[in-house]
């Protein structure tokens, strides 16, 4: 079963369940960048060789924590492309996020040997911009960074991505 969060109160403990929110945004911030940057060619040659990986993994999430999972397969997709001799591309399609801030989507970049790997979120804007979803990334070590708004006009979400990863050495 999933870890619970609990709260001191008094004498006594509170326990308070996981929610929709806590397991999707574990699975979109900790779990998904973790296995890229871990298990590499093995992690994204399992999403290329069967996307119905994703909806398997929050399934059995929801399982754990015995709560009903309210996404279906057809919820979760994978787009995979090869942008150059040089970088490959996975683009992993979440069910809309209702909250700040689960993702739309996320971007994984790699080469062939994995020297050079990123995992990029685009996360839902809060409340001052919620229509400007960010641009958020996971470095190996777990560390979050922001990089400000987007767009998803012509496909602005994507190449600050894929400037951010070519700029990153």
């Amino acid at each position: 079963m999933l870890p619970v969060v609990t709260k001191r109160f008094g004498d006594g403990w509170c326990i308070n369940r996981m929610t929709v929110y806590d397991i999707r945004y574990s699975f979109e911030h900790r779990i998904l960048p973790s296995w890229l940057y871990k298990h590499k060619g093995q992690f994204t040659g399992l999403l290329l060789k069967d996307k119905n990986v994703l909806y398997e993994i929050i399934d059995d999430m929801f399982k754990d924590a015995e709560m009903e999972n309210p996404f279906t397969r057809d919820d979760f997709d994978i787009v995979a492309a090869r942008l150059s001799n040089e970088i490959m591309m996975l683009k992993i399609i979440f069910p809309a996020p209702d909250q700040e801030p689960l993702c739309y989507c996320s971007y994984l970049f790699f080469d062939q040997n994995f020297e050079k790997t990123s995992y990029f979120c685009i996360e839902k804007g809060g409340s001052i911009e919620p229509d400007k979803p960010y641009v958020c990334g996971w470095t190996a070590d777990g560390k979050h960074q922001n990089y400000g708004n987007c767009t998803f006009d012509e496909n602005d979400d994507f190449l600050r991505c894929l400037n951010l990863h070519i700029s990153n050495t």
